[in-house]
């Protein structure tokens, strides 16, 4: 398009100037999605919950200066869906508060998913029905940086800690997705403020997580540092650089810390739940495609630590994995018993 003259020319900035209105302009809309929010949809809806939680986790570390619907902070959530401030939930019959559940979600989803019951049965309902377990679901801007969630988690659990009226004895954490990565850097900020909390962590229970990162983000990052080299599609390259940051660091993910199997003066158990389409795990297919979001060798990676085991569910997909009933009784299971189970 250099070629001819102030022709070509005028015809190539007018070419990069409409792109940059295109994709500026998708950038906009986005912006004008969080007081569309506002206005139009109630703030108790499922449709509002749902929008909040996909535009949080595009654009949640920048939409939040549009509205406070996209502007919230960490919060614990009891299983009855009130938000737990500095206070356990009173223990019902049958409960205590000697072992601690705490289930996180992934991306652009929120603490609904683990109520969701597609085959008759939710993970919410069957980790609080383990004898003498609390269960608490997290919610949290699935946008910002998984280290800034991970630190406002160990916050959140460390100003729980001294309002338990009996105590508590054990700690399970349960990541689904980004919710994984999540739970590594809650405890890595835990270690590093000397948080009490960290030494009661018995078992982790990682479900799809991105241990040694995603496919698709490594594959946008590359398209957009790809697309700034030529001028013709920069725009495009900006508008993909406009993702938010957590998504961005589902490039790499954060095994290291979920590797060492050890939290202060406890060591702790490590289950590493991933999903393979494919009937045959080892089946090459399988092993390109994973679950279709993560591979196998990123949701079961283990650094060969015996205290860490993985199972991989063929025929299942990252989207099917927190309600898989497999996979359910897996969790229940170390939530029972708080044993290794075989892989």
């Amino acid at each position: 398009m250099r070629a001819g003259g102030s022709a070509g020319n005028s015809i190539r900035k007018a070419h990069l100037a409409s792109a940059g209105v295109v994709y500026g302009g998708l950038r906009k809309v986005a912006m004008l999605m969080a007081p569309a929010l506002d206005a139009t949809v109630p703030s108790d809806s499922t449709t509002s919950s749902t929008a909040v939680s996909v535009a949080t986790g595009l654009w949640g570390d920048d939409l939040g200066s549009h509205t406070d619907r996209l502007d919230f902070p960490l919060t614990l959530i009891d299983m009855d869906g009130n938000a737990v401030d500095d206070q356990m939930p009173t223990a019902s019959e049958g409960h205590d508060h000697r072992r601690l559940v705490v289930l996180v979600h992934g991306f652009a989803h929120d603490e609904r998913i683990w109520h969701d019951a597609p085959y008759g049965v939710s993970m919410a309902s069957e980790v609080d029905a383990a004898a003498g377990t609390t269960a608490l679901l997290v919610r949290y801007n699935t946008g910002l940086p998984i280290r800034t969630s991970g630190e406002a988690l160990s916050d959140a659990l460390a100003h729980l800690m001294p309002t338990t009226p009996t105590g508590i004895e054990s700690i399970v954490l349960v990541g689904y997705s980004m919710g994984g990565l999540v739970i590594n850097a809650a405890l890595e900020a835990g270690h590093a403020d000397g948080q009490s909390w960290t030494n009661l962590v018995e078992d982790i229970v990682a479900i799809g997580a991105p241990l040694r990162g995603t496919p698709i983000e490594k594959a946008v990052h590359a398209a957009a540092w790809s697309l700034d080299r030529v001028p013709h599609t920069r725009p495009l390259a900006r508008f993909l650089d406009g993702r938010s940051q957590g998504i961005q660091d589902l490039r790499y993910g954060l095994a290291s810390r979920l590797e060492q199997g050890t939290g202060g003066d406890r060591a702790i158990r490590h289950h590493l739940i991933g999903g393979v389409v494919t009937n045959e795990p080892r089946h090459p297919m399988g092993f390109a495609l994973g679950d279709l979001i993560v591979r196998t060798a990123s949701s079961t990676a283990t650094n060969d630590q015996s205290q860490a085991s993985s199972t991989i569910r063929p025929s299942t997909n990252h989207f099917a994995l927190p309600h898989d009933p497999a996979v359910i009784e897996h969790v229940a299971q170390v939530v029972r018993s708080n044993a290794t189970l075989a892989p």
